[in-house]
């Protein structure tokens, strides 16, 4: 996965969803909204998204055939996507109901969280509503300053936490467990890329990680230390149980050593 890639998080639009495109499988859904600075301290100018072709994937798992397709747009201050799921295949049938199930019963639970890439020319440090920080722009050439690749249903937003990414290989699905073992390890090293990479992005904009994404990060080592010694400990092999030998035994082990005495004339 390029470390470059940028998640953030979203809610969807439930006016926008209705039982008609829903049987159809189509989602029109709002990504991101401009002209407001975010929980990650950026603010997005109209023409940053623009039009764009995606993928709709299940839980950022680029491993997966996607579930749809789909193209972005903006309207007023909206970044928006027209998403069609494959309904000819069954995980886009089966994330299909759980979206419905989630509309119909209660308070929607399920999130969604986007990937994307802010280009070359596609951002600049400045002040908007007496804020300063990462204002998210069109290039020069009026071209998006995004690239945009997939949208995800996940079961927490990936711009809330970053454990959602590792939500796919709980599912494990045909996977051996030495394939298992090298997604967890593959995960794990572009996550580090990624931080090492957004660290010296926002050493170069004269800015620190937030709060948020430093305490994201100390909670995961935490957790990855913890993990590390569960690991050691299984891969360790148990001592073998030394069996406790029978009378008989010991008693035929004797009588072995007093033949060998005798014969030695030591009895």
């Amino acid at each position: 996965m390029n470390p470059d890639l940028i998640f953030k998080s979203f809610s969807i639009d439930l006016k926008a969803l209705t039982e008609e495109k829903l049987a159809k499988g189509e989602l029109d859904v709002v990504f991101a909204t401009m002209g407001v600075w975010d929980k990650d301290g950026d603010l997005a100018l109209p023409g940053f998204y623009g039009e764009q072709d995606i993928a709709f994937l299940p839980t950022h798992d680029w491993s997966h055939v996607p579930l749809g397709k789909g193209r972005t747009y903006e309207q007023g201050n909206e970044a928006r996507a027209k998403i069609k799921l494959n309904l000819d295949i069954q995980a886009a049938k089966d994330w299909l109901s759980a979206i419905k199930f989630d509309l119909a019963n209660g308070r929607p639970i399920q999130e969604y969280s986007y990937g994307f890439k802010v280009l070359e020319g596609g951002s600049e440090m400045g002040e908007q509503l007496g804020r300063r920080g990462r204002i998210l722009k069109p290039r020069e050439d009026a071209t998006p300053g995004s690239k945009i690749w997939e949208v995800s249903p996940v079961l927490v937003g990936a711009g809330e936490k970053t454990r959602t990414l590792s939500a796919k290989s709980a599912a494990g699905a045909g996977k051996t467990f030495a394939d298992e073992s090298q997604a967890v390890l593959d995960a794990v090293d572009g996550l580090v890329v990624r931080a090492k990479a957004l660290a010296a992005l926002r050493e170069s904009e004269g800015r620190e990680l937030s709060a948020p994404n430093r305490e994201r990060l100390a909670a995961l080592a935490g957790s990855l230390q913890e993990y590390a010694k569960t690991m050691t400990s299984l891969a360790v092999p148990a001592p073998a149980a030394v069996a406790t030998p029978s009378a008989e035994a010991v008693e035929a082990r004797r009588e072995l050593v007093r033949m060998a005495k005798r014969r030695a004339g030591l009895q």
